[in-house]
């Protein structure tokens, strides 16, 4: 008897979270928007990319896959826009020459974070 109160318990909730991530007309067929980034480096440079034209003020970003080599790899949100900066160490000679990022942008809609861009970045150092 517990089990089933704790797995309908379990499954009540799971289908609240699928239903707070869909747009408010059922009819609208929302898709995770997927962007490719293939970008040149070199090594000791900065890569910047502003994120404003993906994310709106609420939303929520994260590094869901780390580069393995860096100095400097992050997200800086100010008032007016957010930014992701990557930088390679000019230390790393022995690292990969491709390295990939993965930033998740997640909207808040009732009460859950929807994730709602994908965005990877391929790097090539030179």
């Amino acid at each position: 008897m517990i089990k089933t109160i704790k797995l309908f318990g379990t499954a009540v909730l799971f289908l609240s979270i699928l239903v707070s991530c869909k747009k408010e007309n059922s009819k609208v067929n929302e898709e995770l928007n997927i962007v490719n980034i293939h970008e040149f480096i070199e090594t000791g440079k900065a890569y910047n990319l502003d994120l404003s034209f993906y994310t709106a003020s609420s939303d929520i970003i994260i590094i869901a896959k780390q580069a393995i080599t860096f100095d400097a790899s992050e997200i800086v949100k100010t008032e007016m826009k957010n930014m992701y900066t990557f930088r390679r160490s000019i230390n790393q000679k022995e690292g990969p020459n491709k390295e990939n990022v993965v930033l998740k942008i997640y909207e808040p809609r009732n009460g859950a974070h929807c994730e709602k861009t994908e965005i990877i970045i391929h790097f090539t150092i030179i």
